[in-house]
């Protein structure tokens, strides 16, 4: 017989409350339940309990009994399930045997105690049941470590989520609503026997969606007069329960509803729970598998995906190919249209890559404008043939306001899944790589990996760096070094160093700039590069200071064109300004003419917003540009640096020397400071001086050191003065 797990702590105060002063020498056991509660002091032994469950009478007219056992003891017994002497039992040894009338009487109390509470336990023991058995039925029903491998199986999941909730609820239909953006909306539905009909009169009632939409928390509608008191006029006598499904910011995703006819029960204020309980594990299984704008698979599921291909790759050889898909334009439509028509080119890309999909199949948005596919089961020829397809028909999606239009357009890399790769990482890399030399070639078109191609060598090369600039920045393995500008005129200027970077490779060594900048350029990775530079230059020469290792000096600090269009970097940099240690004014940025060019205006503001702290701008590689004195008269600049391919050639070319001549006058008719980089011998050292250049840098001059090494030489030669 089943033992509730509420019977044997009830029976356990009652024998404690029953334990008075008159039941004081009556051994009172249980017998039968959990082994861990306390026995009396004299148990009854394994024989003489099975004397009590032989010379109890068949059919007793009260529960509490008293039998003789062979050695003359006379003990008090009472059933504890169901009045069934072959389940638990108490018992009570009664000193004086049936002549005990104090303790029988008081047993008699806790027997008639007993009788009230054992219906009632079993009462609390069914309900139990059904909480754990709708419990149970509702992880089922929302198993959020549910594979979803292809978007059949995804629809599969999502139907199979719906039949439990049908069984669970015990409703006759329920229906998962998902708003896809402006009167659209998508369905998965289990009927379980609603008439024909039914279903689709309520779920496609533009007035229920409206409804929906307006709904923030579960609403039960047993009756006609609930739907008008909730302001919808639905035709129809169903009874139903509305859910909505919200994000995180309570904006609607959609609903769920669950459905039974009129002749069927009222719906109770457990079911609406169990119904909104529902509503919040789907949110949270389609935010985890569903990407929300599009409605394909996230990421995850979809290297889950080609993980499962690899495998059967290796196994059983079955054909796969993986495409990388990138929309050309999507940044473009962007900034011209509004993120609103970015997001309706990106549905309706999605669209069109799910028409494209056969049983098995896999379409997932990887990242802003990235999506995978993987398609099973065609060879080469065919998986090249979609690819080729889909770039053709992502050409007719357009996007535009009525004056302009832009079409989307899409790259595609290709990789055949082999047993060959390491991993999924791999197949994803690999597939990457062909998608950006698609783009390299002219966008709009298909490339297939090949590990014979140069063009994808090359590019494998640049992602190994980009790799290691990435885990360079996580690891710290950037250090500051630091170059001398030598004034031609000693005593008109104070100490003035360029702070540059280097990259500690595995073996100790640095690496050069000229090894990885160029590849943090070409992959957006400057902004976050300059991050670290700022960082941890202000905050090491403010230590520094605080600790009077030197006097006043002014350190250049260089900044890429992604950091000064870049509104979250300008933030950060004023806020590092403000919390600076070291004097802000002894600080000067440096910036190229071609990111100037790239976006005057900006540049104007970033320059006139940090110069607020007293910082200076020095104007780097002058002369390279294509507007340059131009340029030059719109900036609020210090301090101009001419471009080191004049410096170099100066000597042996008279245009060049007249270049150099040129911008020096220029500069300092604006009041500016100039500097001669790549001086890298005496003799052009020499011509410089002679053309009243303020500064030289260069090989020359003194080779980079780390940045401490700088500032003790700042020290030594402060202390020698």
């Amino acid at each position: 017989m089943t033992q509730s797990p509420y019977l044997a702590p009830w029976v356990q105060t009652l024998v404690g409350l029953a334990r008075n002063p008159a039941l004081c020498d009556v051994p009172i056991q249980l017998i039968g339940l959990d082994p861990d509660l306390p026995d009396a002091t004299q148990p009854l032994d394994a024989p003489a309990v099975g004397q009590l469950r032989e010379r109890y009478p068949e059919s007793p007219s009260e529960p509490l009994q008293t039998v003789t056992l062979s050695d003359g003891r006379c003990v008090a017994v009472f059933p504890l399930i169901d009045r069934a002497i072959s389940g638990p039992l108490l018992a009570a040894v009664l000193p004086g045997g049936r002549n005990n009338a104090e303790a029988l009487t008081a047993l008699t109390t806790l027997s008639s105690h007993l009788d009230e509470v054992l219906p009632l336990d079993e009462e609390l023991e069914g309900m139990t049941d059904e909480l754990v058995r709708r419990y149970e039925e509702l992880n089922f029903f929302f198993d959020r470590d549910s594979v979803v491998s292809n978007q059949l199986e995804s629809a599969q999941i999502l139907q199979n989520m719906l039949v439990n909730c049908n069984e669970a609820l015990r409703v006759d239909a329920s229906v998962l609503v998902m708003w896809e953006g402006g009167n659209s909306a998508s369905f998965v539905t289990a009927d379980n026997g609603l008439p024909s009909g039914t279903l689709d009169r309520i779920i496609k009632s533009d007035e229920l969606r409206l409804w929906l939409q307006g709904i923030r928390t579960t609403i039960v509608l047993n009756t006609p007069d609930e739907r008008r008191n909730h302001g919808l006029s639905l035709a129809g006598t169903e009874r139903i329960v509305a859910s909505p499904m919200l994000d995180s910011n309570r904006n609607p995703l959609g609903a769920l509803l669950v459905i039974n006819r009129a002749c069927q029960r009222d719906y109770e204020n457990s079911d609406r729970n169990l119904a909104a309980a529902l509503a919040d594990r789907a949110v949270g299984v389609l935010s985890v598998t569903f990407d929300a704008l599009t409605g394909v698979l996230q990421r995850e599921s979809f290297e889950r995906s080609v993980g499962i291909a690899l495998d059967e790759a290796r196994d059983q050889r079955r054909l796969a190919t993986i495409l990388h898909i990138n929309m050309d334009q999507l940044k473009l439509v962007n900034d011209t249209f509004g993120r609103d028509k970015g997001d309706e080119a990106l549905k309706n890309v999605a669209a069109m890559l799910s028409s494209m999909l056969q049983p098995g199949d896999t379409l997932a948005r990887l990242g802003g404008d990235e999506f995978g596919m993987l398609l099973r089961d065609r060879n080469p020829i065919a998986a090249e043939r979609c690819a080729k397809a889909i770039v053709r028909m992502a050409t007719e999606i357009a996007c535009g306001d009525g004056r302009r239009q832009l079409d989307v357009g899409v790259s595609i890399g290709l990789v055949y899944i082999d047993a060959s790769a390491s991993g999924v990482v791999d197949l994803l890399a690999r597939a990457d790589l062909a998608c950006l030399e698609a783009k390299e070639r002219g966008r709009n078109r298909a490339v297939v990996y090949s590990e014979n191609s140069s063009a994808l060598g090359a590019r494998r090369n640049q992602m190994h760096w980009v790799t290691r600039l990435q885990r360079s920045l996580k690891e710290d393995r950037f250090e500051l070094f630091a170059q001398t500008l030598r004034p031609t005129d000693p005593a008109a200027e104070e100490p003035h160093f360029e702070i540059l970077l280097r990259m500690r490779g595995q073996d100790g060594g640095y690496v050069s700039p000229g090894e990885f900048l160029p590849v943090a350029e070409r992959y957006d990775m400057m902004s976050s590069i300059d991050r670290w530079v700022v960082t941890n230059a202000i905050a090491y020469l403010g230590d520094q200071y605080a600790l009077n290792v030197h006097g006043p000096a002014t350190f250049a600090i260089n900044l890429s064109g992604d950091s000064i269009t870049d509104d979250h970097f300008l933030s950060f940099l004023l806020k590092a300004l403000s919390e600076s240690r070291f004097p802000t004014e002894h600080l000067c940025f440096e910036i190229t003419e071609t990111a100037v060019i790239r976006n005057l205006t900006v540049a104007q503001e970033f320059i006139r917003r940090v110069k607020q702290y007293g910082c200076q701008f020095a104007l780097d590689d002058f002369g390279a540009g294509v507007s340059s004195f131009t340029n030059l008269r719109a900036l609020d600049l210090d301090v101009l640096k001419i471009d080191g391919s004049f410096i170099i050639d100066m000597l042996n070319d008279p245009t060049s020397a007249a270049m150099v001549s040129a911008i020096n006058q220029v500069g300092h008719t604006m009041q500016l400071k100039t500097v001669a980089e790549f001086v890298a011998t005496a003799e052009l050292a020499a011509a410089v001086a002679d053309l009243g250049v303020t500064f030289q840098q260069g090989y020359f001059i003194d080779k980079p050191v780390p940045l401490a090494q700088c500032l003790e030489r700042i020290a030594t030669l402060e202390r020698s003065a």
